[in-house]
């Protein structure tokens, strides 16, 4: 009898083992179901977009027949007007590239100019003015203008600068809560 239950117990369990195999295949098949579904709907949307595409460039006019159309309302005449009037421009072109200076003159010059633009005396000259026209003027402020809308240094080199003509009694500061205000020690404070 032990023999008996144990094949039926062995039978049982791969009939379970197989109904579960049997619903994992389903569900796969289900799953290929979805996607072959999708991928045909893509490829109906791209044959509808590629038909629509051949059916513009169907209407589309073609080499020939746009170089018709130019030469029919463009006599000939014009066209050798235009041409003559975009070699007069080319001529004129080299004729100024001629008058340029040279680059190495040029690369000069430019470097003397930012080198005496962003010299530390200028830099304070550009600080004391800064105060010198608004009167009073908070450190934030002064900062922005020198520094972020003029970009003539870096904001290290400003406050260095600044400390130097605070030093050197130029201006005066005084501190209202987290903000330094600066003014020309000449000016009243109000």
């Amino acid at each position: 009898m032990g023999l008996f239950t144990t094949q039926k117990h062995d039978i049982g369990r791969l009939h379970y083992i197989l109904k579960l195999a049997f619903e994992r295949i389903k569900s796969d098949m289900h799953n290929i179901f979805q996607w072959v579904t999708y991928f045909h709907q893509k490829h109906q949307e791209h044959d509808e977009r590629l038909a629509k595409i051949e059916q513009r460039l169907a209407y589309a006019p073609q080499r020939d027949e746009i170089k018709q159309i130019v030469d029919y309302h463009a006599p000939k005449e014009k066209i050798e007007q235009l041409y003559s009037k975009i070699m007069d421009i080319h001529e004129r072109i080299d004729h100024l590239e001629a008058q340029k200076p040279a680059p190495r003159a040029a690369l000069k010059e430019r470097l003397m100019r930012k080198i005496s633009k962003n010299s530390k005396e200028y830099i304070k000259s550009v600080i004391l003015g800064t105060i010198k026209k608004y009167g009073r003027i908070s450190g934030p402020q002064l900062k922005e203008i020198v520094v972020e809308e003029q970009g003539i240094c870096s904001k290290s080199s400003f406050y260095r600068l600044l400390q130097e003509i605070e030093e050197e009694q130029d201006i005066a500061s005084f501190t209202e809560g987290k903000e330094k205000t600066y003014f020309l020690k000449t000016q009243v404070l109000k």
